[in-house]
């Protein structure tokens, strides 16, 4: 692919112009805040608590969307994601990523005690500085102000939590000044970008809606290459959680859509290299191992540190068998990044995947990479501060493969008395069903755990593979 210069969000936007795009049968999101935004209510220095707070539940933003909903995730895992996205994105815009990490000092899930609103107004302030940039790049075009407005109702939504009237008086008035009408087209497009990324970060129950605001946003932009880069990532793990292989012809399909979005991405950005390292993931799962090892060396040339294309890169060498490779290119990240969960965990599953190729060999070197493997699952899950279900399921594995059954059983009750997102939930308890069925002989309980992997949701590869088994286990006892 022919490298190209970095263009401008401004050039971006001159280019979308003459672009039009059909999204065909893909969800559109429509979210009443932003499509029916229209500020008409009277501001002055007498007006009570109450009523603000009924005019700060009618702005856009991150805390009127129920980001939390059933989010399991650390808040530090969070922070570290946003801390990264900030040191490696290649776009201009890092006003969505800001803004998360403003929001996420004074998150629910942060105890009182612990929020720092003066640190969230902080990033929020540093996020408007990016978003003047933005501004004055896209010349005529006002859709980075729809940035502004989501910007603006998070800091009115904390100076109010702060008990800072004059201040929630004073935000509100920007706001009316600067939107009493109607928003275009242009910033509503810009405020989906903004939404589906800020969803993005949860990648829960939220993936749906993720996907949906880019969908949006790209009707009007279609060439916006951050957008175009995180539909893709988030529809990436959606189509983790809904299909195993062997494949069927619906992820064939989703495969293809993400492929089209990271080679969009890199056709605007050709020096991309989060985009380089997910297609070539997707690439070695599609067995193309030529070209998904030909695009990890391009992404690792262009950031070899990053824990994003570090994890991917690795996960395309374990699927190599080139196990040297896959733990070098970790550790090298883990030195820049050494408390990130995402490379710690996938770690750990590589010193698995290594037992398991080995295990005709060395026994004891064997051993030693179980042992290996529980290290960095315990390093992962402490540092997530238990919020980490992957983690804790695959160091249950690990325990299985040790011999270790009874802290296996532990750690699989620790996981579904602990998680609250329905994918998470579904696995394992797809996951305990097996080991009921197949260590602990208990086939009622079994058919019990397969039965809530399938209440979670019919849509996740878990509660599918548990109908099947259910209907294998009905039908073997029918013919008894």
């Amino acid at each position: 692919m022919a490298t190209k210069e970095k263009i401008s969000l401004g050039q971006m936007i001159e280019m979308d112009r003459n672009i039009s795009q059909t999204k065909g049968s893909n969800s559109i999101h429509q979210d009443p805040l932003i499509e029916d935004f229209s500020f008409q209510h009277e501001l002055g220095g007498n007006v009570s608590a109450t009523p603000y707070e009924t005019i700060l539940k009618t702005l856009p933003c991150y805390f009127n969307w129920d980001l939390e909903e059933s989010c399991d995730e650390d808040v530090q895992t969070l922070v570290q994601c946003a801390q990264e996205n900030l040191v490696s994105n290649t776009e201009m815009t890092l006003v969505p990523h800001k803004t998360m990490l403003g929001y996420l000092y004074v998150t629910q899930r942060r105890r009182m005690e612990d929020r720092e609103p003066s640190t969230a107004l902080s990033w929020f302030d540093q996020a408007l500085s990016d978003n003047q940039l933005d501004t004055d790049s896209c010349g005529d075009n006002d859709g980075p102000q729809g940035d502004t407005l989501i910007l603006l109702g998070n800091i009115a939504w904390v100076y109010f939590i702060s008990g800072r009237l004059d201040m929630v008086d004073k935000t509100l008035q920007k706001i009316k000044q600067k939107f009493d009408n109607r928003i275009s087209e242009s910033q509503k497009a810009f405020m989906y970008g903004h939404k589906g990324i800020c969803f993005a970060y949860f990648l829960k129950k939220t993936c749906d809606i993720s996907i949906a605001c880019f969908n949006r946003a790209l009707l009007v932009f279609p060439c916006h290459t951050d957008w175009l880069f995180w539909s893709a990532f988030v529809l990436c793990f959606q189509r983790d959680r809904h299909y195993r292989e062997p494949f069927d012809t619906d992820a064939f399909s989703v495969l293809h859509e993400e492929e089209i979005l990271y080679k969009h991405v890199l056709e605007n950005n050709s020096n991309h290299s989060f985009a380089k390292a997910m297609l070539g993931s997707l690439f070695c799962v599609r067995q193309q191992y030529e070209n998904a090892d030909s695009l990890i060396i391009d992404a690792l040339q262009s950031n070899h540190t990053m824990p994003t294309v570090a994890y991917f890169a690795a996960i395309v060498y374990a699927t190599l068998k080139n196990f040297k490779l896959s733990i070098k290119v970790l550790e090298q990240a883990l030195e820049a990044w050494p408390n990130n969960t995402y490379l710690l965990r996938q770690l750990a599953y590589t010193y698995k995947e290594i037992y398991l190729f080995e295990s005709a060999h060395d026994q004891e070197q064997n051993s030693n990479h179980l042992k290996m493997a529980i290290r960095y699952h315990d390093k992962a899950i402490k540092v997530a501060d238990g919020h980490l279900p992957e983690a804790i399921i695959n160091k249950a594995k690990v325990c299985k493969l040790m011999g270790n059954m009874v802290e296996a059983h532990r750690l699989y009750l620790l996981a579904i008395n602990t998680n609250r997102d329905p994918y998470w939930k579904s696995v394992v308890y797809f996951e305990f069903g097996e080991f009921c069925e197949q260590h602990l002989e208990e086939h009622s309980d079994a058919l019990k755990y397969y039965q809530l992997a399938i209440d979670q949701g019919t849509q996740y590869w878990c509660a599918k593979r548990a109908a099947q088994v259910i209907s294998h286990l009905t039908l073997e006892k029918s013919v008894e």
